[in-house]
């Protein structure tokens, strides 16, 4: 498997090193979290953009912890490691020095120097720039969670080198079919947003065969709306840190997880657990739970889904922000098909639930 890793902010602490910089030089207190977006902020934190170009910057940058042991453990999953890193032509050659130093495993032929990202080839992308994951030709671009791409949702991503590592080994048995499902009990509904998701689950619950648990979240309730525990941020960092949770995920600006106390409450009915999930808490689920678990891919043609998130718009439903990311990310959700198991048309409900039944 052929896994290429981005450098800058990935691998290494590039803008936490330019914070340290620019706070020191004229008084500052910034800190990552201040850096809300990509590119120009128009405030105090842009005077950090010209380090980028200096060769001493450049050369000064600290890897990041864990990142060494990435590597290796990457290399022990038999991976073709590449590093990608977007320098100017004055940084190139101290960029290429850097790496070497400190990724001495990693050959030389596989630093590719270079701003397309685009046009690469591989297996698997981690890198903190959406765009390059929007764009990618990769096989499987994942999203390295950074305050700058917080806003960014529909595509797998990961918050630590970890989670990345998980990712990884999920994809490497899919690939060699060692995972996959076996008499699932869980069932895990992935899709673009008004595929049709929700109104299918609450047909298999009709079944009395399924049962769905019930996530926190700390979105805000909308009318008519219990299948949830509302949370605020401080109690469901709260319950985070506490790992109470089965999995966490973060989608359209709020955070969703299912506790292992609603799991096991489930569970114990004995029947079928049946999950509505964005793609990254369903590979989460997934890589927990293995053979027993099945990932469902629900697709419905572009033009329904757009009609449907314009007539809950209508309706007052869902808010103009809320439609707006729904449909800036509708196209990239298309994209996480590859990463399930099963893809089902949603031509008619009766269909997919007939389909499901069968599994």
């Amino acid at each position: 498997m052929k896994v290429i890793l981005d450098y800058d902010d990935v691998l290494n602490e590039c803008n936490e090193e330019a914070i340290r910089k620019l706070n020191k030089e004229y008084g500052y207190s910034y800190c990552l979290e201040d850096i809300t977006n990509w590119g120009i902020l128009e405030n105090e934190l842009d005077k950090r953009i010209p380090y980028f170009v200096q060769p001493k910057f450049v050369r000064n940058i600290p890897i990041r912890e864990g990142a060494r042991k990435l590597v290796c453990e990457l290399l022990k999953r038999h991976c073709e490691i590449f590093i990608a890193t977007s320098v100017p032509s004055q940084c190139a050659g101290v960029r290429i020095a850097d790496i070497i130093r400190n990724f001495p495993e990693i050959d030389p032929g596989n630093i590719l120097i270079g701003s397309r990202k685009d046009i690469l080839v591989a297996d698997i992308l981690l890198d903190d720039c959406y765009f390059n994951i929007e764009h990618s030709n990769v096989r499987y671009p994942v999203l390295f969670r950074k305050p700058w791409n917080a806003q960014y949702t529909g595509m797998p991503a990961v918050s630590d080198y970890k989670e990345f590592l998980k990712l990884v080994d999920m994809l490497l048995d899919s690939k060699n079919k060692l995972n996959r499902f076996q008499n699932p009990n869980i069932f895990i509904l992935v899709g673009p947003s008004a595929s049709g998701k929700s109104t299918v689950q609450e047909e298999l619950l009709k079944t009395e065969k399924f049962i769905r648990t019930k996530s926190c979240t700390t979105r805000a309730p909308r009318k008519k709306d219990d299948d949830y525990y509302f949370l605020s941020m401080a109690d469901f960092k709260k319950m985070e840190e506490n790992e109470d949770f089965l999995e966490t995920t973060f989608y359209k600006g709020n955070y969703y997880g299912t506790s292992y106390k609603e799991y096991k409450r489930c569970s114990e009915t004995g029947k079928k657990i049946i999950f509505v999930m964005d793609i990254n808490g369903a590979l989460r689920i997934k890589k927990m739970f293995g053979k027993k678990a099945c990932t469902i891919f629900l697709k419905r043609k572009p033009i329904h889904c757009i009609r449907s998130i314009l007539d809950r718009l209508h309706t007052g439903e869902i808010t103009k922000e809320d439609a707006a990311n729904r449909l800036n990310f509708l196209s990239a959700e298309y994209e996480n098909e590859k990463f399930c198991e099963i893809s089902i048309e949603n031509n008619t409900i009766e269909d997919v639930v007939k389909q499901i039944m069968d599994i």
